[in-house]
């Protein structure tokens, strides 16, 4: 309901119908913030009271996004004063974004009261935040041919390198689709369906053709990056299940994504933050112990771990099988110098939120993807996982950057210049596409 103070009707019963929908409406708003207050301590509740009555964070978070929903219908439905001088405290939006100028102006040159002739005095400038739909285009690439009468030769430039060989995606379309799978987590049958609300026909197979075919550029790029990552004297890291299928056995197996992050704003560190994620296939063991199978998966099969065998195997010593509680005090009475590290060294911390932050996309992953599709799924998994997650840490939006870094590859960007395309090396060259 909009309301005009300066052209209010004159008409008392008129008047009098405004005033009772006006009280309608504060009644019904009252009714409705009831309801929603009770509904907020209610999702408290569940997220902060014993365990079996909490909610899951992402639930939780669905729940407050359809309760602001609520409250904005109910604040839209509020009456609005017009010409009100009172303006909503929001911060500017960003000078990077392109404008759009529309001008609307009187339909008059002369005032309508008096009859007086208008001279400018200013104007009142406004911003909207606006949305352009993604659109997909077709590049033509011609290269005129030349001929030579007095030889008989033909003179031609030659066909620009193609990210995938005999595709008919750009670069562009291709972090496109990386960014929406990995960044989005919107898996590709999704995003063929949207190709297809667009008028292209790209079928699933024909995605995961690309995703493939980048990953391969980009696996480069990854062994830089955990080579930065693990030349790092101290790291945070942990571990994620990821479902992996296994035709030959019709079911799933275990695969298992490792994170390693390397976090230096707890102690001011100079170095920039990065993520590392690697895939391993966990080993099928039976009948050990737990401590033994806990030691077993974090030591088998991994190359990266391999340093850490002797001293875990070391320790299943001080672990009598005993009680659970007696168990776990003797597991830490005997790593109390590791634990009490932090005492003697200001870089290390008391938790692992770095890393268990760096974790949370890839479970948001997995609960859309379901699985892995192969070992070989779970790797490029890993792969665009640690560029993408690295970027944002960085500041980078993903997208620009994953569009820059493989064009940049296809026109033959030096091996020994890949530095210069990770994240934090390339935002200092392209400011603009910070997030």
């Amino acid at each position: 309901m909009r309301l005009d103070l300066d052209n209010l009707p004159h008409d008392t019963v008129l008047l009098h119908q405004l005033v009772r929908d006006m009280a309608a409406i504060v009644s019904t708003r009252d009714d409705e913030i009831e309801r929603l207050q009770a509904i907020i301590k209610k999702l408290q509740r569940m997220q902060f009271g014993r365990q079996s009555e909490r909610l899951d964070a992402d639930q939780f978070a669905l729940g407050l996004e359809d309760l602001d929903a609520d409250i904005g219908r109910i604040e839209e439905s509020r009456p609005v004063v017009v010409g009100s001088s009172a303006r909503p405290h929001r911060e500017s939006l960003p000078d990077h974004l392109p404008r759009e100028d529309a001008l609307i102006d009187t339909d008059h040159d002369a005032c309508p009261d008096c009859g007086g002739v208008l001279h400018d005095i200013g104007e009142s400038i406004s911003e909207m935040l606006d949305w352009v739909p993604a659109q997909l285009r077709v590049m033509r690439i011609t290269r005129p041919k030349y001929g030579c009468r007095a030889c008989g030769t033909i003179h031609q430039a030659p066909a620009p390198e193609r990210l995938i060989a005999g595709g008919l995606a750009t670069p562009a379309l291709i972090a496109q689709v990386l960014t929406a799978k990995y960044c989005d987590h919107m898996p590709l049958y999704r995003q063929s369906q949207i190709f297809a609300r667009h008028g292209v026909d790209l079928a699933r197979s024909t995605l995961a053709g690309w995703v493939g075919g980048a990953c391969w550029w980009l696996e480069a790029l990854h062994e830089k990056l955990c080579a930065d990552v693990f030349a790092s004297d101290h790291l945070f890291a942990d571990d994620t299940p990821v479902p992996v299928l296994d035709p030959g056995r019709r079911k799933t197996k275990t695969g298992r994504l490792w994170v390693y992050a390397r976090e230096q704003r707890g102690w001011n560190g100079p170095a920039p933050r990065r993520i590392a994620t690697l895939y391993e296939i966990e080993a099928a063991i039976r009948g050990r112990s737990p401590a033994h199978r806990l030691t077993q998966r974090q030591s088998s099969s991994r190359p990266h771990l391999a340093a850490m065998k002797c001293w875990l195997e070391d320790q299943l010593a001080l672990v009598p099988a005993r009680s659970t509680l007696a168990e776990a005090i003797r597991y830490a009475l005997g790593r109390w110098k590791g634990l009490t590290r932090f005492l003697d060294d200001g870089r290390i911390e008391l938790d692992t939120n770095p890393v268990e932050r760096a974790i949370r996309p890839i479970a948001l992953g997995r609960k859309n993807h379901l699985f892995a599709g192969s070992d070989g799924g779970g790797h490029r998994w890993a792969v665009i996982c640690s560029l993408i997650e690295t970027a944002k840490l960085n500041g980078v939006e993903p997208y620009a950057w994953l569009s820059d870094v493989l064009a940049s590859m296809v026109d033959g960007q030096p091996a020994n210049q890949l530095d210069q395309l990770l994240p934090w090396n390339w935002t200092a060259q392209n400011p603009i596409n910070r997030g």
